[in-house]
Parts: structure tokens; C-alpha cells; sequence
């Protein structure tokens, strides 16, 4: 709205005012002359001098410049604010509250609004995938012990993961906001009157009892750049008008240049944006009601239930990178498990001890996953951490060829008997061999010798010949290599399977940028070697991803 409609509004209201048909309130020969100044807000404006009575503050009369250039009263306090700034969020009404708890102890474990079940999982082991070699690139593989979950997991599947903020950013927050960590209280609704939002967001109803630590800790996202909402909101309760104005002036539409420099490419936090305003001190409660959700992240499955029943794997990248101005930015729940992976090491050379305790839930995928016929030959595009749900497929795949060939020996070729009486040696009913379909894996890293995650695995199913293997490395030689030119040095094999009616193509990793350059190269691969246009090509891949052929789990 800001970059397209709001320009366009701007745009209208000159050419109408250049045609005569915009007429301000205050005519242009009325108009004050340049050096008067707006009145500060609740400022009320008499006429011909007269003080008059009081006057409540939304009858106030303001004068303000339009858009168009001329000069309008306005009532109230707010339309000074938007005639000011230009378009502001809406004010924030205070329907929350928090109120002392009853019960002498914090009695939450999670919201009631979670449509999943967590299960606790202990982790069992964590090893590093890249080596010191990589530089700021750290890969990290966790296994959990889920003997506890009642459900098991297919491969394809993605692991929900519950993290939590920092506790000392969450304690150094509520300090600046003038409250007790330890606190306990009960979240309700304030008022109930009618309203288009509901009074408690969902993801703070029905906790109980809870310790202000916990509840900002565990529920609340303190981490995610804030919206223009929440800087209108602070601006609203500061105490010094410098400040106010320079919130104000962030939030709204004449703002936004500096709200992308300052807030969004620098990522700011909550807690640093109240740093940079002391005057700033707005209710928890109010604050509570704007924060988004701490939400679950989620990381795809690298194992099969066929190998190790109680057992799951996840791959994740330590995501750390710096601002436009040089801060050092961490991902939350990444850096969270890296921190409590190295933790336990620590804790484990010197006292012994199992592993930290995670809450997980298993998300399962719809459409991303194994067809139930093994004959079909599948490809796989995964650089990076993309490859995790691909270690699985492969694993499930090569598992249920092993188990189909053990069972074939173990019934044998004929089988010898007695039948009334007689000695008999008939052929036996052997198990028929199913067809291993082909597999075919493009896999993209920078170094062979850097990151080239589950090497050995990936290498020793190449022996096998349980996967044919293509790899890029974009940083081994002087030329950068993706997954996208190893497709196109294979592009007439490529595109032959391709077209099979069975063949299955599945893309996960980063949908900003691999995967649309991915798609592209399977549209100009079609054209090039399949005998068609580039349009008709376009559209057959169209049609795969309709029905389930091209299949993708990417992020950005």
C-alpha cells in the first residue's frame, strides 16, 4: 500500500487540485504563511482570538496543511497526527490485562491454543557436518530420542522444534518496562465490548499461572523486527515530544525510507528500539497485545522409521550474518540449539549426563514424500541443508530394498517334505524382487573438503550404486558451479527421465533464489532437448507442479 496506492492517492489529489476541483477548506490566499508552525498536538486552535471554554479533546479544532497543498481544520487530536505525518497505523486499545496470580507457583507448559501436541525428546547426539575449514558456514546435525511420541514419522516429514528468548534479553526487557521477572500473573480480557479483534491474542489464552520470565520468554516474539503498529504504539507513550516525533515519523507512510534503513535491514529489536528512547514506557500489556507469536521452527527430517524406529535426525545451518552497519545478527532457534549442543559437550567431558531436553511435534508432509511405488525413478535438486529430507529418502529407499532381498533369501529356492507319507521337493513360492527405481541426487556446496554435508553417507550409496550423484561446488575453482549447470551438463539424460510418466522431481532449500533458478533450467532443458517451445514447456511444468510430479519444500 505504502510503495504502489498511497503515491497514486498523492499523485490524484495534485491533478485534481491543478484542475480546480479540490477545494481546501482554507482558501490559498488564507493560507498561513510559510514560517507558522503546526500546533503541537491536544494544541486547541480559537478563532478571532477568543479563549472560549474547554473543550473536549476530540472536538479540539486543528489546523493542518492537506496533501494537496491548501489548509483545513481538522478535529481531534489524531487527524493532527495523520495530517502531520501523512497515513499512521491505528492507535492500539488497551483490551488485556494482567493480573496478580492467585497461585503461589507458575503452573503453564504450554498455550492452549497450540493445535499440536508437543512431546518431550532427548537428544542423544549432535556432530558438526562442515569442518573448521568452512568459516562462518556451520552445519549441525541433533538426533532425538523419540521413543516417547505415539506416532512415528515418514520421510519427507518436517520436526517441529519449541525455542525460547534469551533470558537475559527477556529479564533486561521487562526491567526496562518497570516489572518483576518473577512475577506471576494471569492474562485476561479487559473489557468485553464489542471488537473486531479478540481481547487475548490466541497464543497467550489459557496459560494459567505464569511468571512474566516465562511468559515473554516462551510466547512471546521479542527477536522479529517490529511493525509500524508497534513503533505507533511506543510513540504514544513517550514522555519527551523529540522522541514521539521521530516514533511517530517512523511509523508512518513519510517515514518509510527511514523505517527500512534504521529498523528493517538493521533488525532492530524491541528491547534495542526502547533503548534508543528512554522517555518510552509503554504498559506490558499493551506491548503483549502487539507482539507477534514466538512461533515453532521447523526442520526437515534426514532419517528413515526404518532404520532406527526411536530415533530422529535434523540438519540446521547457524544462521549469524551482519547489518548494513556491521552488527552481528543471530537466529534464534539456531543459535539456541548450537548454544545447548556445545553446553552439553562441555557439561559431558567434565560431569557426564544425558542430553538436553527438546518439545517437538512431527508436521507431516502432504504432497513432499516418497511414491508408494519404489519402481518409480525419482530426482532430487537439495544444495546445503536442502539435502536433509533426500539423506531420508535415500535411507527409506535402500532399507526396504535390503528387507525385500533378506526376505527373498530366507524362504530359499525349493522346499522339502514329507506329504501323507510320501518324501516330496516341490519349487518354492519365492518373494518376487521389486524393481529399485532410479535415484538421482543434485547436491550443491561450496567445498568438497568444507561442507559437503553427509559426504561419506552420500559416497558410500554412490559405491553401492543406490544413487546416482551429482555435485556443484561453488567455491572449489575459480568458476562458481551450482546445481543448476550440473543439470545442464546432463540435460538430454535429464530431460529423458523427466518425461517417464512415473518420474517424480522434488526441490527443497532456498526458494528466493535456487529454487526459481532450478525451474527455470527445467524449462529450458524441456525446450532444448524434449522438441518443444519454451511456452509449451513452461506450461508442462506447470501442470507437474498441479499434479504432484514437481514436487517442492523450499524456504526464503
Amino acid at each position: 500500500l505504502e510503495a504502489t496506492v498511497e503515491p497514486w492517492v498523492q499523485h490524484l489529489y495534485k491533478a485534481l487540485d491543478g484542475c480546480g476541483l479540490l477545494q481546501p477548506s482554507v482558501s490559498a490566499q488564507t493560507r498561513p504563511p510559510p514560517e507558522l508552525q503546526l500546533p503541537p498536538p491536544h494544541a486547541e486552535v480559537s478563532k478571532e482570538g477568543e479563549s472560549g471554554p474547554e473543550v473536549a479533546e476530540k472536538d479540539k479544532v486543528h489546523l493542518i496543511q492537506d496533501i494537496a497543498g491548501g489548509w483545513k481544520e481538522v478535529k481531534g487530536s489524531e487527524a493532527l497526527l495523520k495530517g502531520k505525518y501523512g497515513v499512521l497505523p491505528r492507535p492500539t486499545a488497551l483490551s488485556m490485562s494482567i493480573e496478580d496470580s492467585s497461585s503461589s507457583s507458575d503452573n503453564t507448559s504450554s498455550s492452549a491454543s497450540e493445535p499440536e501436541r508437543r512431546y518431550p525428546a532427548r537428544m542423544t547426539s549432535w556432530r558438526y557436518l562442515t569442518t573448521e575449514q568452512s568459516g562462518d558456514r556451520i552445519v549441525v546435525e541433533v538426533e532425538l530420542d523419540i521413543s516417547n511420541v505415539d506416532w512415528t514419522y515418514a520421510p519427507g516429514d518436517s520436526i517441529g522444534i519449541d525455542c525460547y528468548n534469551e533470558e537475559a534479553v527477556v529479564r533486561r526487557l521487562l526491567g526496562r518496562l518497570g516489572e518483576d521477572p518473577e512475577r506471576l500473573v494471569t492474562i485476561g480480557a479487559k473489557s468485553s465490548g464489542p471488537s473486531t479483534t479478540p481481547a487475548v491474542p490466541q497464543h497467550l489464552e489459557g496459560l494459567g499461572s505464569v511468571s512474566l520470565l516465562r511468559l515473554v520468554q516462551r510466547f512471546v516474539d521479542i527477536r522479529s523486527i517490529p511493525k509500524k503498529a508497534v513503533l505507533r504504539l511506543m510513540a504514544d507513550h513517550c514522555s519527551d515530544a523529540g522522541e514521539a516525533d521521530d516514533l511517530y515519523f517512523l511509523s508512518s507512510i513519510k517515514g518509510k525510507d527511514r523505517f527500512k534503513q534504521e529498523i528493517e535491514l538493521e533488525c532492530n529489536t524491541i528491547d534495542e528500539i526502547l533503548a534508543r528512547y528512554p522517555s518510552c514506557k509503554p504498559p506490558l500489556a499493551l506491548l503483549l497485545q502487539v507482539l507477534p507469536a514466538l512461533s515453532p521452527r521447523f526442520y526437515s527430517i534426514a532419517s528413515s522409521p526404518l532404520v532406527q524406529p526411536s530415533r530422529v535426525r535434523f540438519a540446521f545451518s547457524v544462521v549469524r550474518w551482519k547489518t548494513p552497519k556491521g552488527v552481528e545478527r543471530k537466529g534464534l532457534c539456531t543459535n539456541w540449539l548450537h548454544d545447548l549442543c556445545t553446553e552439553w559437550h562441555r557439561k559431558e567431558q567434565m560431569e557426564g549426563g544425558s542430553g538436553p531436553m527438546l518439545d517437538v511435534f512431527f508436521a507431516p508432509s502432504k504432497d513432499f514424500k516418497l511414491p508408494e511405488d519404489s519402481s518409480c525413478p525419482i530426482i532430487m535438486v537439495g544444495p546445503g541443508t536442502g539435502v536433509a529430507p533426500f539423506v531420508g529418502f535415500l535411507q527409506h529407499r535402500n532399507t526396504l530394498a535390503e528387507e525385500r532381498k533378506a526376505e527373498q533369501q530366507a524362504m530359499g529356492d525349493r522346499c522339502v517334505g514329507r506329504w501323507r507319507g510320501m518324501m516330496m521337493e516341490l519349487e518354492d513360492e519365492t518373494v518376487e524382487e521389486a524393481p529399485q527405481g532410479q535415484m538421482w541426487l543434485f547436491f550443491g556446496c561450496r567445498h568438497p573438503d568444507q561442507d559437503y554435508l553427509y559426504k561419506q553417507e552420500l559416497l558410500k550409496l554412490q559405491r553401492d550404486d543406490a544413487v546416482q550423484l551429482s555435485v556443484a561446488f561453488s567455491r572449489y575453482t575459480d568458476k562458481k558451479v551450482y546445481v543448476q549447470h550440473k543439470m545442464e551438463e546432463a540435460g538430454e539424460e535429464l530431460v529423458k527421465l523427466l518425461l517417464r510418466a512415473d518420474s517424480l522431481f522434488y526441490v527443497c532449500g532456498d526458494g528466493a533464489h535456487m529454487a526459481k533458478d532450478v525451474r527455470a533450467t527445467v524449462v529450458r532443458l524441456l525446450a532444448r532437448h524434449g522438441g518443444m517451445e519454451a511456452m509449451e514447456a513452461e506450461k508442462l511444468v506447470s501442470g507437474w507442479t498441479a499434479k504432484g510430479k514437481y514436487l517442492q519444500d523450499i524456504w526464503s
